[in-house]
């Protein structure tokens, strides 16, 4: 396994190979210096000593931990003092800043995980990580090729920038890169509540934490999920239980920053019980199903859904009109996709989120068994979700209207929007460009692109 230390040298101490940047070149590109580099390297780093034999044996000779509780607890207790979150508890949002960084890790080492056998042995500690691969080449083959897509406009360079981003290993530049993504949850939901706050609440927003994943925890979800040992999982769980406080007599619905595998609703609605106690591994699982769409061996490959190094847990806001439900447990409820500008605080136009045409050719593809009782549902629903639609998207538009002048955002977005019986509830954004039915929705007189910046800044 390797430490942060070793991935930080593999990055910046390795002589250049073809499609890769230096450490000077690098630096450049940052808007930093080499020493700059170093010193953010120092900050997530902590040497392993000597990995010698004979300190191996001894090590193994005096376990260093008595009990595997005791190395699981240490290992929560790091990568819980790593994580900052964003809360919402329905009043008001709040900021938590992490307490420790990698550096900070108590040195739980390979040697102390050698004491177990390798099927129950953690595959993360506070400041080192297994790979799938190597990541010793992800940021210079990264910014590499960003570099190339700037200087040349070739769009091929870009999509296998924004894939690599999605796939590979992890490195601690590459970190901050997922980081840098406008459409990861954490970037928005602090300005919509405010916003809607400020507007004297004309919607519900559901509870909400938002988390930072520790890098190393993170990296579990760029290798196979079945490959995850039960002492690594159980860590996942108990990391998840503390820093979102779970419940086990609630139900939860559960997301990454970017991705809520809606569309497989039975992996986003945690019912209370057992499951909460399970609540990480759900985590882990949805964002390695958005890296696996990222991959080559899947066609086509989608790269985005994986762009984030965050998790979520909401509310799960109970359906009280009995709504049947489709993709695996999704109630059909009502939903409205509102498109606004937030430079000139304009409502640019508002869409059914269930449109007929569409939902006629999503099933019409018949992905899978399931596909036949979805569309029956949909059909004996649709003049209804369309009736109530027409007859509340006025309101929904105007009170969206309220917020803009108080959501603190630049460029397009689209806000969407869930009704639960009479309740209106802000359940999700995303950037304008980026969203279905902005060409059907927006006068193309109107549109403006979003604008991507994927460099992290560093600080001397």
């Amino acid at each position: 396994m390797k430490s942060i230390h070793e991935i930080m040298a593999n990055a910046f101490g390795l002589k250049p190979k073809a499609h890769m940047l230096d450490t000077n070149e690098i630096a450049q590109l940052v808007g930093s210096s080499p020493e700059t580099l170093a010193a953010f390297e120092r900050a997530y780093s902590k040497v392993e000593t000597d990995e010698s034999a004979r300190h191996a044996i001894q090590a193994s000779e005096k376990p260093k931990y008595s009990l595997v509780a005791d190395l699981n607890e240490t290992i929560v207790n790091d990568l819980v003092a790593q994580t900052a979150t964003y809360v919402y508890d329905g009043e008001h949002g709040s900021f938590h800043d992490a307490t420790a960084t990698p550096a900070d890790a108590s040195g739980v080492s390979n040697k102390d995980l050698a004491q177990l056998p390798k099927s129950a042995r953690p595959q993360l500690t506070g400041n080192a990580c297994v790979c799938d691969i190597s990541n010793k080449d992800t940021a210079p083959t990264l910014l590499w090729h960003l570099k190339m897509w700037q200087e040349t406009g070739n769009i091929t360079y870009y999509h296998r920038f924004r894939q690599g981003l999605d796939i590979l290993d992890l490195d601690p530049l590459a970190y901050l890169m997922l980081g840098r993504n406008a459409n990861s949850m954490g970037n928005w939901l602090p300005q919509l509540v405010d916003a809607n706050i400020a507007a004297k609440r004309p919607f519900l927003v559901p509870r909400t934490t938002v988390a930072k994943v520790p890098l190393t925890l993170l990296q579990l979800t760029r290798i196979e999920f079945a490959s995850l040992t039960p002492a690594t999982k159980a860590i996942v769980n108990e990391w998840a239980m503390r820093i979102f406080d779970l419940d086990d007599t609630k139900d939860a619905f559960v997301k990454t920053g970017t991705y809520s595998s809606k569309f497989d609703f039975r992996n986003a609605h945690v019912p209370a019980g057992q499951e909460i106690h399970e609540l990480g591994e759900y985590l882990i699982y949805i964002q390695n199903t958005a890296v696996n769409m990222a991959g080559p061996l899947t066609q086509p490959s989608i790269y985005g859904m994986s762009t984030t190094n965050e998790f979520a847990v909401r509310e799960y806001i109970k359906p009280v009109d009995d709504d049947p439900c489709i993709y695996h447990g999704l109630p059909l409820r009502t939903e409205y996709r509102v498109f606004v500008d937030c430079d000139a605080d304009e409502v640019l136009g508002i869409h059914n989120y269930w449109d007929p045409e569409v939902m006629a050719k999503r099933f019409a593809e018949r992905r899978g068994i399931d596909d036949v009782h979805d569309a029956v549902t949909y059909e004996a629903n649709r003049k209804r979700l369309c009736a109530r639609y027409e007859s509340h998207k006025n309101d929904v538009a105007a009170r969206i209207g309220k917020l803009l002048p108080h959501l603190n955002l630049r460029g397009q977005w689209s806000i969407d929007v869930m009704q639960n019986g009479n309740d209106l509830w802000l359940i999700d954004m995303a950037t304008a460009d980026h969203s279905a039915f902005y060409e059907e929705t927006v006068p193309a007189s109107k549109r403006v692109a979003s604008t991507e910046d994927w460099i992290p800044k560093l600080e001397a």
